[in-house]
Formats: C-alpha cells, structure tokens, sequence
C-alpha cells in the first residue's frame, strides 16, 4: 500500500473515531433486556432495572434520558416518546457519584469530554459550586426546536433538597431512601410524568423494591438484567466475576436479585428446577392434577401438573394468575385445561358467602369444575405451611419438583419468597401456594379421569402448548409440549 492511500486510510479512520465519540448515540446497540426496559416505558410510568453490577445499568439509563433529551429517537425505537423538550433529573447518591456516572455518561467530566448527548445539542450548562467539575444545570436542544433542561442532584442531602422542581422525567441511580422515592413521585404528578431506576438491590426487599415487586400496580414495572444477559464479558471471566463476590452478595451482584440473605426460603438454582418444554415429552402413563389458590384478597391462581409416580416427580406444566375477574369467568379459564381435570383446592375454600351459606368450593362446583372431595392436606390430614415448603424446598433440591422455563409469573415468586423475621412473608405467593397444594395433592392425579371428553382441550401459557389431551381416547400417544408462538 501507498504512503498516501496508508495516511488516507488513518485519516478516514481517525474522522469515523471522531464522529463515534461526538455522536454516541447512532453507534450504540443496547442488549435484548436492556432493549425490554426501554420499550416498558410505553406503559409503565414507573420503571426498575434490577441490574447485575458492571452490566450496562446506568449505561441505558442514561441512554434513554438521552434520547428523550434530544428527541433523536432511533426508527426503531420501541420505547416511549417526547415530542418536545422536556424538564428532566438525573439523581444519585452523592453529587460526586452523580458527576461521576451520570453526568460523565450524558455530558463527559473533566478529560472525558464526550457524553450521549451530541455537543452540537448542548446549548449550554451551569457548574455547581464546591464540586470540581460538576453541571448543576444544562439547556439541550430538541429536535422539535423547543429546549429541554436537565438538573443534575443528589439524594444524599435529603428529600427537601428536591421540593419545588416539576419534572417530566426522573431517572435514579442506585436505590434512593423510601421517602426521597416518595418525593420524586410528587415531582412528577403535576405532568404525569416518567421515572426510570437503575440499581443493584443489595439492600434486599427494602421499601422501594417491594413496591415494584409486590404490587399489583399497572402503572409499575420491572427488568431484571444479570451477567447472563451481557456480551461483552467471556464466560470465563463471568465466572471469576461470580466468584470473587461474596457469597451471600452473589444473587444480587450478578443476577440482579434483591439480596434476601438468610432470609431467602429456596435456593435452589432456577437451571436446576426448570426444564425446557420444546424438549419434554409426557408419557401417557403420567396422571394429571390442577391446583388453585383462591383469590380471596389476592389473585386467583392455578397450576397445572404432570406426575411422573415412577421418581415421585411432579411437573408444573402451565401456570397463571388473575386478580381482576370473578368466579363464572374464572371458572370458564379453569375448564379450558379440560373439565374433567381433577382440582386440589386449599382451606379458604371451605369459606361461605353471609348472603348464600354456599362455600366457595361449592360455588366453582357448581360451574362444573372438579373440585376434589375434601381440602387438600397430606396423608396425615395436616396441612402445615411450613413443612409445605421444607417438602417443597427438598423436592427442589432432589429434582422431584420441576417447572416450565417459561412460566416467568411462577419464576417471579420464586426469586422473591423469603422470610422477615423468622415468619414466611405471604405476599405474591400465589403461584407458589398453588404449587404447594399440587404437590400435597399429587396423590390424587388421576390419568383418564371420569367426566366430560367432548372437548379435546390445548392447554396454554405465553409461547407453550400441550399438544396431546391426556383425558382424551387417544391413549397411545405421548404428550408433546410444543413451544412456538399462538395468541391465548
């Protein structure tokens, strides 16, 4: 090659460096979970990112507030939308570590000079006082030619330092106090506006994680994003990661699991637990059991299971919850995993209505489902919580109790069922009760169960279905899983 073609080869590369560091924003490619929690702000005001450390966390978040900023919206962006300048905060813990990410992602910091917004659009900043280095302020132009503003603060000077703002978006790095969280709600009132939260939960089920984790809140949502969802870091080096964390800080470091320590019940990897429905096939030997959990001040619960009576194992197959329908709809959704299903169904069954005198057990009875004779106990006629879960927790361990990989509402429970004070916390334990009850009552699965066999069931969770009807004539075939994509 050339001297000159060799300095006009530097020279092209040198201006393509330049044009990356000045226009971040046309060279970034976010991961799949990171591409999820940007496309949740499109229904959920309030947002969590549940992040492993080192995984991008505050990389997308300040992304994102980018994005909104400049209203430079990529063509394929799925997330929500501006379409003028907004008021905006970015908030950590202390105003250096606030310079530090946040600032230092958005605008550059000393000798990094280059952030997500184009300098182009920066059409000017204030410095704080007393903190090297540090934007108090800063004016960016939006597309839509209106401005938008953006105030950098911290939280660790207490909530009444943020009173008075009005604000469109929020986004937090690392977990704020309960009342700075409450605070920042009340910024965002007036203009329905946004937060996004980004952090590692090693404060465990604090105040702020269980309002996003154990609510029913429409207008809350949350990803969780682990070592396992990242690129950019070998195998190899994920584990040394891994291992280099304390023990008890592990899940939440690297899974980004809220940090329950002790008090986490089951410990047993989700990878051991969980099996892969595309590859699962059903022998027609295997019997059949549903379970519910009444939704009597919570959601109404149920899951569906396969019993393989040879290794004492039970497989839950299907799996769903509802919070928001009645008896005769519930029922209706029940039936669909074949009416002649046999059900386990726990105590609270035996309930009666003031204005009937009719139990609740009665009442399903009554749409046509199933219901098993008496409540479920075990053999011995007890029905303890606690050796529930010893028998569930050794089941797990064992192998003997396995779940459909995509059953993400049930994997949800599992990750966050814990004990507070030596006592089993029973909040968004729906799926897990209903597990419990399955598996008290495995003994009476039954393989073709007396009833209706007009209706030749598909029985369905997200992407899963049960090909075979197990309550059918056809007894020769196996029951297949397929895991392909089918509306509910």
């Amino acid at each position: 090659m050339s001297d000159s073609k060799l300095q006009r080869l530097h020279s092209e590369l040198a201006e393509l460096q330049r044009r990356k560091q000045e226009n971040k924003l046309d060279y970034f490619t976010p991961y799949a979970k990171q591409r999820d929690f940007i496309a949740m702000g499109t229904s959920k005001r309030l947002r969590c990112l549940f992040g492993a450390n080192q995984c991008g966390k505050s990389l997308v978040g300040t992304y994102e507030l980018a994005i909104h900023l400049t209203g430079k919206y990529p063509k394929d962006w799925k997330g929500k939308r501006f379409k003028k300048g907004i008021k905006a905060l970015a908030i950590g813990e202390t105003s250096e570590s606030t310079r530090d990410i946040l600032q230092k992602y958005l605008l550059g910091v000393g000798s990094e000079t280059h952030g997500w917004i184009p300098k182009d659009s920066i059409h000017r900043t204030t410095t704080q006082r007393g903190i090297s280095d540090a934007v108090d302020y800063a004016v960016i132009q939006h597309t839509s030619g209106s401005k938008s503003m953006l105030y950098f603060k911290s939280y660790g000077k207490g909530r009444e330092k943020l009173q008075g703002l009005t604000l469109d978006y929020v986004l937090i790095d690392e977990e704020p106090p309960a009342d700075v969280f409450g605070e920042l709600l009340a910024r965002i009132s007036a203009t329905k506006g946004s937060i996004a939260l980004t952090f590692t939960p090693l404060q465990g089920m604090s105040e702020v994680v269980q309002s996003f984790l154990s609510t029913d809140d429409p207008s809350r949502g949350h990803v969780y994003l682990t070592i396992d969802d990242i690129d950019h870091i070998t195998p190899e080096e994920k584990e040394q990661i891994v291992a280099s964390y304390a023990p008890h800080e592990r899940e939440a470091r690297s899974q980004g699991l809220p940090m329950l320590g002790s008090g986490r019940i089951f410990t047993t990897t989700e990878a051991v637990i969980s099996f892969n429905p595309s590859e699962f096939e059903i022998p027609n030997y295997w019997p059949w059991v549903g379970a519910v959990d009444f939704g009597i001040g919570h959601p109404h619960a149920c899951v569906l299971a396969a019993w393989d009576r040879e290794s004492d194992t039970l497989y839950i197959v299907d799996a769903w919850k509802r919070s928001d329908a009645g008896a005769l709809e519930l029922s209706a959704k029940m039936k669909q995993w074949g009416s002649s299903l046999v059900w386990c169904w726990p105590h609270d069954g035996l309930q009666r209505s003031k204005d009937t005198g009719e139990s609740l057990a009665s009442v399903y009875r009554n749409y046509g489902l199933r219901l098993h004779d008496e409540r479920v106990t075990f053999e011995d006629g007890t029905n303890s919580l606690e050796r529930g879960v010893l028998e569930m927790q050794d089941a797990f361990m064992t192998q003997r109790l396995r779940v459909a990989e995509h059953l993400h509402d049930w994997f949800h429970e599992y990750r966050i069922y814990h004990r507070k004070d030596g006592r089993i916390v029973a909040v968004n334990d729906d799926l897990l009760a209903a597990t419990r009850y399955a598996w008290m009552g495995r003994r009476f699965a039954e393989l073709n169960p007396q009833g209706s066999r007009s209706r030749r069931p598909m029985y369905r969770s997200g992407q899963a279905r049960l090909d075979y009807d197990p309550f059918g004539d056809d007894r020769s075939a196996s029951a297949h899983i397929t895991y392909t994509a089918f509306p509910r």
